[in-house]
């Protein structure tokens, strides 16, 4: 008989089961909020509510939080140093150097590195950045140039170095690159979240050897994952893939598995997804990571409700945000804020009535912050502000704050509207936070000049537009066959087939 503790930290909940595997039977379960600035407290609460009478062989560890910070573009700040050739285009999140020092297609070194400019663009990097990548044309082939200035930057700055070579032997520099300079972001955020569970089964007796889930639904142990945090990419959705077909026994079918801050789709075919032949995409950035065939859309239940001027439409997501009516609960200087509003507001451009920002960690040390940065700070040490209320007490223009490179630094949390707060309003989810919820909804609607139920109503028209497309996008890709009627159907099929009671079927071709 073999016992595991299941845990599954999301962007939004964390769950946990007890399961015996050979009776395919789950013996206990619990769920609790993912405290983002203490992972630990979450972990934690889920196992006190877990009664574990009998010895638990390993611990398996699933995760969302990598796949959700490359949706949303957060991490820690990565430097990135590209040796022999210039990529063009965008790269993810990072300070890029190009630099002399190329490798041919055989190994053989086409450009010496140039050794004065390289230590001079290291030395530029000091208090800039919290980890490093390195990748060089061919270095696959011979990877000396990469690891040369790898010891250079470990010897200045004594920061963690990623080279790209060691997490794909693929050729394709951008692929590489892209991969390295991910997996360097997300280094801090993977190893906050095994800290957190290592002290949690601590506390709890449970000495048991903990396994990562992988993208592709195998796992990996902790020190690996700590090397190479890019392969938890989809590790969440994957867990769901693998844990939908382990109990149901599903053969042919679709998994969709709605989060907090993303909803991942699998097709499966003979009980199980394919691999992406191209490697996993996460946040739109291919990736030489192997990862099930899944597709990640930033649509969750915390997803940021909004108007889009441009579009002149409601929109969903991608970035995750703090529930309005959550915090007006916790926080009643925020209600406050927002019921000051009903008499008079300003004017916002980039923001909503309703949104504000809540501090969920001081800077890290080495982080230099302007002066509106560390306003922005000392204000929301007190407690969540509203946009409004934090620019009169800054007295500045709201529409002139700059809130971008804390919130991608993880020190602030966005606060707004969601589909969450939708439930809420509507009394289908947490009726006790209704009135937070309907004060919510009331000033995002008189925002936009429209009564409150039509409000409502757009907003789960437009997320329910939002889920059908994505469904209806993964069954459409699945077979990769040109189907440009079926694409431009798209907006009928999302706004017809769905939501009226009638089963659609799709016709999947045999593999």
């Amino acid at each position: 008989m073999t016992i595991v503790l299941g845990i599954d930290t999301g962007g939004t909940f964390t769950d946990g089961i007890i399961m015996d595997l050979e009776k395919k039977e789950i013996l206990a379960s619990a769920k609790a909020a993912t405290t983002h600035e203490n992972l630990f407290l979450g972990i934690e609460k889920v196992l006190a509510e877990i009664i574990i009478d009998r010895p638990v062989d390993y611990a398996a560890l699933s995760t969302t939080l990598a796949t959700n910070a490359i949706v949303e573009d957060k991490g820690c700040r990565v430097g990135a140093f590209i040796l022999g050739h210039r990529i063009e285009g965008d790269l993810p999140p990072c300070l890029p150097v190009f630099l002399p020092g190329a490798m041919d297609l055989l190994g053989r070194e086409a450009e010496p590195l140039d050794k004065a400019a390289t230590k001079a663009a290291i030395a530029a990097f000091q208090g800039r950045v919290d980890a490093v990548a390195v990748s060089g044309i061919f270095s696959v082939r011979n990877p000396e140039h990469v690891e040369e200035v790898r010891g250079w930057i470990r010897e200045a700055l004594g920061l963690p170095v990623v080279a790209a070579h060691e997490l794909t032997t693929a050729l394709g520099l951008r692929e590489r690159t892209v991969t390295a300079i991910l997996n360097a972001g997300l280094l801090a955020v993977i190893d906050r979240l095994l800290v957190a569970a290592k002290a949690a089964l601590a506390g709890r007796g449970l000495d048991v050897p903990i396994m990562i889930v992988k993208g592709d639904g195998s796992l990996m142990s902790e020190s690996t994952a700590r090397e190479r945090p890019i392969e938890t990419i989809l590790s969440g959705p994957a867990a769901s893939i693998i844990g939908a077909t382990f109990l149901d026994g599903i053969d042919r079918g679709l998994v969709l598995d709605l989060g907090g801050t993303t909803t991942d789709i699998a097709v499966l075919q003979g009980g199980r997804p394919r691999l992406a032949a191209d490697g996993a995409k996460g946040g739109g950035w291919r990736t030489r990571v192997a990862a099930a065939d899944a597709n990640t859309f930033g649509l969750g239940g915390d997803s940021r409700v909004f108007y889009d001027t441009v579009k002149n439409a409601l929109r969903v997501g991608p970035r995750r945000v703090w529930p309005v009516s959550a915090i007006a609960a916790a926080y009643p200087a925020y209600r406050r804020e927002l019921e000051e509003m009903r008499f008079s507001h300003g004017a916002m451009v980039t923001h909503e009535m309703v949104e504000g920002y809540r501090l969920l960690k001081t800077a890290p040390p080495g982080m230099d912050l302007d002066p509106q940065q560390r306003q922005i700070v000392e204000i929301l040490a007190a407690g969540p502000r509203t946009v409004l209320a934090l620019a009169a007490a800054m007295g500045i223009d709201p529409n002139l704050i700059v809130f971008e490179p804390l919130v991608h630094q993880g020190i602030l949390g966005p606060i707004g509207y969601t589909p969450t707060d939708l439930l809420r309003a509507e009394g289908v989810y947490d009726a006790a936070l209704q009135g937070e919820a309907l004060l919510a909804t009331e000033l995002m609607a008189r925002r936009w000049g429209i009564a409150e139920p039509l409000f409502l109503q757009k907003t789960r028209e437009a997320i329910t537009e939002s889920l059908c497309r994505a469904v209806l996008s993964s069954v459409l890709s699945y077979d990769r066959a040109p189907n440009p009627r079926g694409i431009l159907s798209l907006p009928i099929m999302s706004k017809a087939p769905f939501g009226n009671g009638r089963r659609v079927y799709w016709p999947m071709a045999s593999r």
